[in-house]
């Protein structure tokens, strides 16, 4: 068997290729599949870990105590500290729903189990990532979850052959992969935060312990797997992306590559004397303590400052993690792991204190949740805004709107059951056509006309074209939907106006506004993916459903974007009130968004060409590329991008054009 007998500076340099994507990605700085350094701890924690087995078990040394007091004093300390020091500091800057948040998750991280809860909570109008501090924790669920029967199957190995523990092995490790793969498509937040699709990557790790040493004579292929190594992982660093389907078959490549460089390392080459070089080996020493305390610290300073880290900005948090992790490192760290021989009484005892630090910790979530995340801190106003970011209520109106990514089969007789003989209005679009349907319904009940609201979340009306997902692959359901919708009005003699309205600058971003293809549009399949082709077909839907509808007889107008913002702007507001800093902090700056503005030009030109009506949102929301957040204390907003109450109103009181 190839098991660890001593430390080996080249694993700490590989923990350094882990560490530095994540860090670079998680803070905005390049790297877009940076995310996959959390994919390599995962193979290099199977292989240290099983070696440490392995070798227990094969001298006949095994215990269960031994391995949960030596687990305990690596994972405990560091942790404790920065959840300690994480809650302190979001007392402070943490709203009361966001504190309330913070309780529960601070719970589920405690239990190693923050990942069933992360998985559990994510939806499309969930908080975006920044406003998790303790997201990051996730990982460390699956690894303890995965360590609390591995041990046990270890002993059981131990009294098989070799290649029948090999083969065991490997068919657990190839079971998951394909679960993996399947949940990927099929369910991916599943995939991406639960143990049965991520084990198979620790498995990577632990199999290379059950590998036969390699022989002197194999040096020029170890050579060569340690460059194939690095390679692979530089290649999912650089052209992974985070809307791509992973982990699934993808996670192969830096997993695959993370395992060829542990092999590798066991005799010299070109990656291991790279992997060894000090400045790496330094980074990968502190490794831990740099994971645990960079994204608490990105977080917290984001929310505080109350918009997108700049650059300068996220250097300087990444250097104050750096600094941190050093210290926790030397003062935390070592100390609990330089103890050794540890006796029977002395495990226990050990055993005794996490448990009573897990009680501490839970007991301060169960406080933080008691207390609805002690509102008491904020003044009225504050408390205001806060609440409203809570806020996502709308009046039941006769139509449908879907939110999952599926169609159903009785999509028209739901979506026209409330059909009658009197003319009626319909709003149709995506959540960006939701946001306005109240304050619509009320003006258009003032002048005696009822409002129909055909809404599909994530789908906006591009009728002909095709919505492409993460992988440029085409978006069936909302190409049904559109279509299905846009037949059904033409042919409904009792709708007589039709209100268009989308998330309509995300397809004409940089990257289809998901940073890849997540977004972009084609008429054809075939067509080259990019933002050309996607601006093409925009203009073409828009115009061709525009005039179907208007030769149909209906009349037409088209709503324009609405200003989207880096964080929500009731939290904002809220922070602001609370912390006493300039409210315009919270204004959104089209500057930044360019297809915003490009989208309404667009578009303003559109129903000028077709005979649409036109209601120019960010006319009435913006003064040159500033966009206020609201007047006074009205807000007009309810997150990052959708409207408030009033503001729909707002946009909706003066005549279309």
């Amino acid at each position: 068997m190839t098991a660890v007998r001593h430390r080996r500076r080249d694993i700490d340099g590989l923990r350094a290729f882990a560490i530095v994507p994540v860090l670079l990605f998680h803070a905005g700085l390049g790297l877009p599949g940076g995310f996959v350094g959390v994919d390599i701890f995962f193979v290099i924690s199977g292989y240290l870990i099983s070696s440490v087995l392995f070798r227990a078990a094969a001298a006949g040394r095994f215990s269960i105590l031994d391995f949960y007091d030596r687990r305990i004093r690596r994972i405990f300390p560091a942790l404790f500290v920065v959840l300690a020091a994480t809650t302190l500091a979001a007392l402070v800057i943490l709203l009361p729903s966001e504190l309330y948040a913070y309780g529960w998750s601070l719970l589920w991280a405690v239990l190693f189990s923050s990942n069933i809860w992360f998985w559990k909570t994510t939806n499309y109008f969930g908080d975006p990532d920044i406003y998790i501090p303790l997201l990051h924790t996730w990982s460390l669920a699956v690894e303890e979850q995965f360590y609390i029967f591995w041990p046990l199957v270890v002993l059981v190995l131990t009294k098989l052959r070799r290649r029948a523990a090999f083969a065991i092995v490997l068919v657990a490790l190839v079971a998951s992969l394909l679960l993996s793969q399947w949940l990927t498509v099929k369910s991916p937040t599943s995939a991406f935060y639960m143990l049965p699709s991520r084990s198979w990557e620790l498995l990577v790790g632990a199999i290379l312990v059950l590998l036969p040493p390699p022989a002197p004579r194999h040096h020029h292929m170890l050579a060569a797997a340690g460059v194939v190594g690095l390679a692979l992982i530089a290649y999912a660093v650089v052209f992974f992306h985070e809307t791509m389907l992973f982990p699934g078959f993808a996670a192969l490549v830096p997993c695959l590559g993370a395992a060829l460089l542990l092999y590798a390392g066991q005799a010299d080459g070109p990656a291991t004397r790279l992997l060894t070089w000090s400045p790496l080996v330094g980074i990968g020493l502190v490794s831990y303590s740099l994971y645990l305390w960079h994204w608490p610290v990105l977080s917290l300073s984001q929310l505080a400052l109350g918009h997108t880290l700049s650059a300068a900005e996220a250097v300087v948090a990444l250097a104050a993690s750096l600094l941190l992790a050093i210290l926790s490192w030397r003062y935390v760290e070592q100390p609990f792991r330089s103890v050794h021989d540890r006796d029977a009484a002395e495990q226990r005892r050990t055993a005794a204190a996490g448990i009573a630090a897990i009680a501490v910790f839970a007991g301060a979530a169960g406080i933080l949740l008691a207390a609805q995340g002690l509102p008491q801190r904020l003044s009225p106003l504050a408390r205001q805004y806060d609440m409203a970011a809570k806020s996502l209520a709308h009046r039941d109106l006769p139509g449908c709107g879907l939110a999952g990514p599926s169609v159903p089969a009785d999509l028209l007789k739901r979506c026209f059951a409330a059909a009658r003989s009197e003319p009626s209005v319909v709003l149709w679009g995506d959540s960006h056509a939701l946001h306005i349907k109240d304050a619509l319904a009320d003006r258009l009940q003032a002048r005696g006309l009822a409002l129909r609201s055909i809404t599909k979340n994530g789908c906006a009306p591009f009728p002909g074209a095709t919505q492409l997902d993460q992988v440029g692959d085409p978006n069936p359901a909302c190409a049904e939907f559109n279509d299905a919708i846009l037949a059904a009005i033409v042919a409904d003699p009792a709708i007589r106006h039709v209100y268009i309205s989308g998330r309509w600058g995300k397809f004409l971003a940089p990257g289809g506004g998901g940073g890849t293809t997540n977004g972009y549009l084609r008429l054809r399949p075939g067509e080259p993916i990019g933002r050309a082709t996607s601006r093409h077909a925009f203009i073409a839907s828009v115009r061709g459903t525009v005039l179907r509808l208007r030769s149909a007889g209906k009349a037409v107008t088209l709503i324009g974007p609405t200003p989207e913002f880096a964080v929500s702007v009731p939290k904002c507001m809220a922070r602001t009130v609370w912390l006493g800093s300039d409210p315009r902090r919270c204004d959104a700056d089209l500057a930044t968004r360019a297809e915003i503005p490009e989208a309404n030009t667009l578009l303003h030109a559109l129903a000028g060409q077709t005979g649409a009506g036109y209601i120019d949102a960010l006319q009435r929301l913006c003064a040159g590329p500033r966009c206020a957040a609201g007047i006074g204390t009205t807000l007009f907003f309810r997150d990052e991008n959708h409207l408030s109450a009033a503001g729909a109103r707002h946009v909706l009181a003066g005549p279309a054009r």
